[in-house]
């Protein structure tokens, strides 16, 4: 009996660990899919946001701010909001 409960809880103590690594794993690739999805949002706002309206302008800096904010420096979310202050359509 002893054996049988040795084998078991070796199983649920490899399992565990496996799951926590799985999860780990997961957790790390969620992260990086956001911080990618970011690069994007601030780099398509810096190449084509002058061709937009300053609403236009002002949802995609707020969509940056809500979506990206635990990834950006203080200056950048600065940047972010003077510019969105600042807009004015030509």
């Amino acid at each position: 009996m002893p054996k049988k409960l040795l084998i078991f809880m070796l199983a649920f103590v490899s399992i565990s660990l496996l799951t926590n690594c799985v999860k780990g794993a997961k957790d790390l690739i969620e992260d990086i899919d956001q911080r990618t999805r970011c690069v994007e949002l601030l780099s398509e706002f810096t190449t084509e946001g002058g061709d937009k309206s300053c609403a236009q302008q002002t949802a995609d800096i707020d969509k940056i701010l809500r979506d990206c904010g635990p990834f950006l420096t203080q200056d950048q979310k600065d940047e972010l909001n003077f510019a969105k202050e600042n807009c004015e359509d030509n």
